[in-house]
């Protein structure tokens, strides 16, 4: 452990650079360079710093501390949240004992700050950089905890039409009718309108939320693939000028995707593997069958669900058709499927206190890596990623791809 002088204060830094029980990117000023905005040099002749330099580090600190008011009484009330106590929701319990712990560190700070006996105050530019890091996770928090309210909400509606295609329930229309899924794509649709890319739900709180409202781990994870994945085709298929039928139709395809396991007993691995001895997998097929016997559904939802695996290369775990097979709507469904899966076992090694961009970042790199190897369409794949937060390294590559034609997504309905 390196030791460093954070004015005055002696912490320690683990290799990986962070500081003890401070957050991981929060930087800390080694001790050979300490910022001149609030000197620590006494007066001459005196053991406290002069007039001038005590005035204006008193100005900081009480500016620092009216900016750091309201965070902390907000902090306060949402790690009391009666949500955060539910057993196996460990994200959201982390992320709200996190932001606690940082607000409580500042406020110790601030307090050493507003000191003027003290001849080495704390630094105030640490200070802010750890109110930005506890607004950053404060926000985070709040857009997570909305999210998991409405998946909660919408899951609930998924569930009850799963269990009716895999003969667990009754349809309280006395047939297998697809109105009542069209109200939730239509739902999941709408809430697009007014933001392109609205914050997205992390993978891993995804399956810790339907796990303990389904109460079934491998239905969970279909459930969660298959919102991600609706949501996902959904953001690509409005914005490309498609009709509103088209949009529904894929859309509730990604819903419908995974319908086949409910009745093959999978429980529907995350990573698919790349072989080309793989197994065939009949579950699209099987889901297929059953899509097909919905009453008022869109004449193409049954091959969607049956091509949402197929490859480009003809090495998916489907009937492995192929190219030749796929429209535009299957292309982007089978791409989004993969995408979601990649980036639900890639959450594993992540958690919500990681930036999206570092968290997600590999099951991206992956991605586009199949897609330009010509697993995937990459056009597809390319409009895909650029609705999220891609890393750097990802960002040029997109830029210079060429403007996606949208017109390869063929009139299926």
């Amino acid at each position: 452990m390196e030791q460093f002088v954070v004015y005055g204060r002696m912490q320690e830094r683990s290799p990986s650079g962070s500081v003890a029980g401070s957050a991981p990117h929060i930087a800390i000023a080694p001790s050979n360079s300490i910022d001149s905005i609030t000197s620590s040099k006494p007066a001459s002749g005196s053991g406290l710093p002069s007039s001038p330099a005590r005035n204006r580090s008193t100005q900081y600190f009480t500016r620092l501390r009216s900016q750091f008011g309201p965070l902390s009484r907000k902090t306060e009330a949402l790690s009391r949240l009666a949500c955060l106590q539910r057993p196996g929701f460990e994200q959201l319990d982390r992320l709200a004992a996190e932001s606690l712990r940082l607000s409580r560190l500042i406020e110790r700070q601030l307090q050493d700050g507003a000191d003027l006996r003290s001849l080495v105050p704390p630094d105030p530019v640490w200070i802010e950089d750890l109110i930005e890091q506890c607004s950053d996770y404060q926000d985070r928090l709040q857009r997570q905890l909305a999210l998991v309210a409405q998946l909660r909400g919408e899951a609930i509606e998924l569930r009850d039409q799963l269990n009716v295609l895999a003969m667990r329930g009754r349809d309280r229309t006395g047939s297998l009718a697809f109105d009542g899924l069209r109200e939730l794509t239509r739902r999941i649709i709408s809430e697009l309108v007014c933001d392109v890319t609205p914050p997205v739900l992390h993978p891993r709180l995804a399956l810790e939320v339907l796990s303990d409202l389904l109460g079934n781990r491998a239905d969970a994870r279909i459930c969660a693939v298959a919102f991600a994945s609706a949501q996902a085709v959904a953001r690509v298929a409005r914005v490309t000028w498609l009709r509103e039928d088209q949009v529904e139709l894929v859309t509730a395809a990604a819903l419908l995707q995974d319908c086949g396991q409910l009745l093959t007993g999978q429980a529907g691995e995350f990573s698919i593997a790349m072989s080309e001895t793989r197994q065939v997998d009949h579950h699209p097929s099987i889901g297929a069958v059953i899509v097909a016997g919905y009453r008022n559904a869109p004449a193409g939802l049954a091959p969607l669900v049956a091509q949402h695996h197929e490859r480009l290369n003809s090495t998916g775990s489907g009937d492995r058709t192929g190219a030749k097979q796929q429209n535009g709507f299957s292309r982007l469904l089978a791409a989004a499927s993969r995408l979601e899966r990649l980036r639900l076992r890639f959450a594993f090694d992540s958690d919500l206190l990681t930036p999206p961009d570092l968290a997600e970042g590999p099951a991206m790199t992956q991605f586009w890596a199949e897609a330009r190897d010509g697993v995937w369409d990459w056009e597809m794949a390319r409009k895909l990623l650029i609705q999220r937060d891609v890393p750097l390294t990802l960002q040029a590559a997109l830029n210079q791809a060429d403007h996606l034609d949208l017109l390869q997504l063929v009139d299926v309905a």
